[in-house]
């Protein structure tokens, strides 16, 4: 009477009702109670906000000590071999990245 694929299509259809359904009946309601009203009080007269912290300079002070032990060995500036390498490694770098996004549509 019907064929296989037709009996699947209405299972998997009655089936995704079923799990609609269920997901709709078992979702909750969620109201507020009576004690978790905004409280919509003037929050300028909350201490946090008029008065400000007092200052901490503990991390300038870390930063300063961290600071002094880094002069020993400054940088030095890049040669233009140094420069010309990584531009051609990082060239060869995004092509071989390309190519690798290209094999599949050329069929490779």
């Amino acid at each position: 009477m019907w064929s296989g694929k037709t009996k699947c299509q209405w299972i998997g259809i009655g089936l995704l009702l079923g799990l609609v359904c269920i997901a709709g009946c078992s979702a909750q309601r969620r109201t507020a109670p009576e004690d978790a009203i905004v409280d919509a009080s003037d929050p300028f007269t909350d201490s946090f906000f008029t008065q400000p912290p007092e200052w901490q300079d503990s991390v300038l002070r870390e930063s300063e000590v961290l600071a002094k032990g880094q002069d020993a060995e400054p940088e030095k500036p890049q040669t233009f071999l140094e420069r010309s390498e990584g531009v051609i490694f990082s060239t060869v770098l995004v092509g071989a990245s390309l190519a690798k996004l290209a094999f599949p549509f050329l069929g490779f």
